[in-house]
């Protein structure tokens, strides 16, 4: 990458033999993640004063995410700041639960999805996954109506009636994909972890030292500089303006992308 501003990078989805491309230039450090519930509303405060566009990332999976805490506090706030924020401004993205698979009730999910944001449109709606396995909460025991293909002919049809800007798929391979607990929070939630496997990384640790950055910047500098959209996750308005001028700082040499990467492999 040689921009210092990164875009959402190009949507290239595949279904019934069929390739759909959508460009979409925004920013690609979201400004909300998963289950932010009662701190939605100074998260929403923190990121907008943090500037550039306001990209939310929500879904069905109530476990994580709570689209509609999110809704009521994004409305509020454009009522409460009319001449500060308009919804064009926003991007708003949520992700069909793969228990709602089948072109009936990918239709029904959205609806309540543009219930619960309280709006006309979505900017982009994924299908969360491609089937609905037993590991997924919400799954067990349940016989979708239909596929993944079923699902997407559904988000076309949303996509060709103006309801929704876009869509793609969540989960799956060959796709542009979005960094999910790109700093590592969640695995302090998660046995046998209960640790931040991020920000106690040695070798992340080492390039942060090096290049005088922080362990989350040099996170999200790497994500960025490999072209993955990242979502970072935080109600802390010190942090928030943290992740929001990541792009302001400078690369990651080769060398220390390559340490990164080994540590996948």
């Amino acid at each position: 990458m040689t921009s210092a501003k990164w875009t959402l990078a190009t949507l290239l989805v595949a279904a019934q033999l069929a390739t759909l491309r959508v460009s979409l230039a925004e920013n690609v450090v979201g400004r909300l993640a998963p289950d932010l519930g009662d701190e939605a509303d100074e998260a929403v405060a923190a990121r907008h004063g943090a500037g550039s566009d306001e990209y939310f990332d929500g879904a069905e999976a109530t476990e994580w995410y709570d689209d509609e805490a999110l809704g009521r506090t994004i409305v509020a706030y454009l009522q409460e700041n009319p001449t500060r924020l308009g919804r064009e401004e926003l991007f708003l993205t949520s992700k069909v639960h793969p228990k709602n698979l089948g072109h009936e009730r990918t239709l029904a999910a959205v609806k309540k999805m543009l219930e619960r944001f309280q709006t006309e449109y979505l900017d982009l709606v994924l299908l969360h996954y491609p089937r609905c396995g037993d590991w997924i909460p919400d799954c067990q025991g349940v016989s979708p109506e239909g596929d993944w293909l079923d699902s997407y002919a559904a988000l076309e049809d949303l996509y060709n009636a103006g309801q929704i800007r876009a869509i793609g798929l969540s989960n799956q391979h060959k796709i542009a994909y979005t960094s999910y607990s790109t700093l590592g929070g969640q695995w302090e939630h998660r046995a046998p972890y209960r640790r931040n496997l991020v920000s106690s990384n040695d070798v992340i640790g080492e390039i942060a030292a090096q290049t005088g950055k922080s362990v989350q910047a040099v996170t999200l500098l790497w994500a960025l500089q490999r072209d993955v959209i990242v979502i970072p996750r935080s109600t802390s308005p010190e942090h928030i303006r943290a992740n929001a001028a990541v792009s302001e700082e400078s690369f990651l040499s080769e060398a220390d992308l390559a340490q990164i990467d080994a540590l996948a492999m």
